[in-house]
């Protein structure tokens, strides 16, 4: 069909107009054959494409079909639906019966994302063929006025189900009906018969997926247009894909590739971890549970501590996280490291941010539903609620305090500072309640009180580095920073702790400073003046350090607690904090930290302790964190997670290469 289509539509357009000659000035150019040639071979692609739809359609109903009519049968010999009695039934298992929707619910779900696909496809071709008529635009003689290459736009005035014949759009709505009626019931019925966990998971399960299918369906046809318009402008403002992997020859075997420039995350891995990077955090209960366990405390209850530990790790503080990242979208993304922050992704328009930021919206309150959920089934509610209150509640006041109204307030911005330790505590909290110590017992306040300033710490050391990523530097040592600076005072405010001479940069744009990346320095560490104890983040590693100090003494269980053993830790850790504070060289604070392990061992021992190893390892985590966090830059700090990957990815291949010998692995990978 489609080499004769041409041929004929291709003598149509060449055939002389008079006597074989064709009028001066009308002579069909090389650029008109060309466009006619591209647009015949897409439209034949496009409609095969179709056909090859429309068997692959027909064939999956059927298959559909079989499945629910396959899966009835089966459930009439489950002996738990009651239509059978024992032993002329089956028994099967809760879990089995709740995953069986699972397949015909799968095989809908392709069915209507085929669909989706049809409805661009047909406001494609009916495009094409609109095209194609403005080079044969004479009728058919037999049929009147009905022009050639118009079958698309014909049948759409059937089965369109916008404009199209009511009583086709009634069959379909049927067929439609049917079928979720079918597998709704079916559903449904064997909800009846599982236990109540299961019948939750798959109301929760089964309703999402039903609901996203009808409204997918609803925009495929009913709202087909709108569909096609926003994908096709999505498609026009510059394709994702745009940034295709580049493949050349290797010079040492195998190939290397390159890709193009660093793309937004996809949506649906922000969905599922709004924050990577912040997975270093989920480290802090389980690690502070250990501790207490072994220590003051025991090992009473690991499930509810496992759970609650997941509950407010992935689904309360991804929660929370992803609201502040709709607070903050525009800033996020014009910041200069947006890439490597993985922010929420706001698209290439207008339709796309704003669907963004209400999709995430709705899942971070579906993660509030799941997490009370999943706290009343495994009977955590109170624990749960409670936690959920005092995290958004903190978060709440950060960012009131931070919004525009109050930033500028004096003393709204040690405020915020203070508040960004809240969340360290929490999650020690969780870690120390759940290996059965009292939060108002000493321990547990030490604890509180050395995670809330390791907390500070931690953020402000961040936090001044990231200003460092709003400005550039001159030849004379001097750094510009562009105005996005000033919507942020509790960055700004940072930099008046440092040495730097800067000015910000005037004007109506956002526009980059001239000179170095300010993100590439590492600000701590070469800055010219000794480092100056009064900082806030040099503060808050004071104060955690002594607090650390002990409590590494309290989770070693010292046999007799003397004021004297505690007074003389607190003072070792605050003097050894100030010593590190003043050291510029990397190595020669890692070697200072090393060392000063061994005082809080010593006095463990002389205190009788019963584990003497735990007792320097608070400091420790606190000293160690101020080294690095020093030594870096903002950009290095931030490459550390993707770095850390990266490594673990070639592990089995440096695992693979120390097993089978340098020259086999050379000529396996060549």
């Amino acid at each position: 069909m489609g080499s004769r289509l041409r041929n004929l539509v291709r003598r149509s357009l060449l055939a002389p107009e008079v006597d074989g000659e064709a009028p001066p000035g009308q002579e069909p150019s090389v650029r008109d054959t060309q466009s006619l040639e591209t647009l015949l071979l897409d439209y034949e692609m496009v409609r095969e494409d179709e056909r090859n739809y429309l068997n692959v359609q027909a064939g999956l109903y059927g298959v559909a079909i079989a499945l629910i009519a396959l899966m009835i049968g089966a459930l009439t010999q489950e002996c738990g639906l009651g239509m059978r009695e024992p032993p002329d039934c089956t028994d099967a298992p809760d879990a089995v019966l709740a995953a069986a929707p699972i397949l015909p619910l799968g095989l809908i779900a392709f069915i209507q994302g085929m669909g989706s696909i049809a409805s661009i496809r047909s406001y494609y071709l009916r495009g094409l063929e609109r095209e194609l008529g403005r080079y044969v635009p004479q009728p058919i003689a037999a049929l009147g006025d009905l022009r050639p290459i118009s079958y698309v736009g014909l049948t759409t005035e059937l089965i369109s189900l916008r404009r199209g014949f009511l009583t086709y759009r009634i069959l379909f709505n049927t067929i439609l009906l049917a079928i979720f009626v079918v597998f709704g019931g079916m559903t449904f019925y064997i909800g009846t018969a599982v236990t109540r966990p299961y019948q939750v998971a798959m109301a929760v399960l089964y309703g999402t997926v039903v609901l996203i299918l009808l409204t997918q369906t609803l925009q495929a046809t009913v709202g087909g247009a709108r569909l096609f318009a926003l994908v096709a402008r999505r498609f026009v403002q510059g394709p994702r894909y745009s940034h295709l992997p580049k493949v050349h020859a290797a010079t040492e075997g195998g190939v290397a590739t390159t890709f193009g420039a660093t793309r937004q995350r996809s949506f649906l891995s922000y969905l599922l971890l709004p924050r990577p990077e912040d997975m270093i955090k989920w480290s802090i209960a389980p690690l502070t549970y250990a501790a207490f366990a072994v220590g003051p405390g025991g090992w009473a209850d690991v499930r509810g501590f496992v759970v609650l530990w997941l509950v407010l790790e992935y689904l309360v503080y991804m929660a929370r996280y992803q609201w502040n990242d709709v607070r903050g979208v525009t800033d996020d993304w014009e910041h200069s490291e947006s890439a490597a922050r993985g922010r929420l992704p706001i698209g290439r328009d207008f339709a796309e941010t704003r669907s963004n930021i209400l999709g995430s919206v709705f899942v971070a309150a579906l993660r509030l539903v799941l997490a009370m959920l999943v706290a009343w089934l495994a009977g955590l509610v109170a624990q749960t609620g409670w936690t959920i209150a005092v995290v958004f509640g903190v978060a709440v006041l950060y960012e009131v305090f931070r919004s525009p109204a109050l930033a500028r307030v004096p003393g709204t911005v040690p405020v915020v500072w203070l508040l960004v330790g809240a969340g360290y505590a929490i999650r020690g909290a969780v870690g120390i309640q759940g290996a059965g110590v009292p939060l108002r017992s000493g321990p547990a306040l030490v604890g509180l009180g050395f995670f809330v300033s390791f907390g500070i710490m931690f953020v402000l050391l961040t936090w001044v580095l990231d200003a460092t990523s709003y400005g550039r530097t001159g030849p004379d040592g001097s750094w510009a920073f562009r105005p996005a600076l000033r919507r942020k005072p509790h960055l700004a405010r940072l930099l008046s702790h440092t040495s730097l001479r800067r000015h910000l940069v005037t004007g109506q744009r956002d526009e980059e400073p001239e000179g170095e990346y300010g993100g590439d320095v590492r600000l701590l560490r070469d800055d010219p003046q000794r480092p100056r104890p009064g900082a806030p983040w040099n503060v808050a590693q004071v104060v955690a350090a002594g607090l650390g100090a002990v409590l590494g003494l309290e989770l070693a269980v010292p046999a007799d607690r003397l004021p004297a053993a505690h007074l003389t830790v607190l003072a070792g850790g605050v003097a050894l904090a100030l010593l590190v504070q003043q050291i510029r060289k990397t190595w020669v604070n890692v070697l200072t930290v090393v060392a000063g392990v061994g005082a809080p061992v010593a006095v463990a021992l002389v205190a009788g302790a019963a584990y003497p190893v735990l007792a320097p390892l608070p400091w420790l985590v606190v000293a160690l964190t101020y080294v690095s966090f020093r030594g870096s830059s903002y950009q290095e700090l931030k490459s550390f997670g993707p770095m850390v990957v990266g490594h673990l990815r070639r592990l089995p291949r440096l695992l693979m290469r120390g097993i089978v010998g340098s020259a086999t692995w050379d000529r396996l990978v060549r």
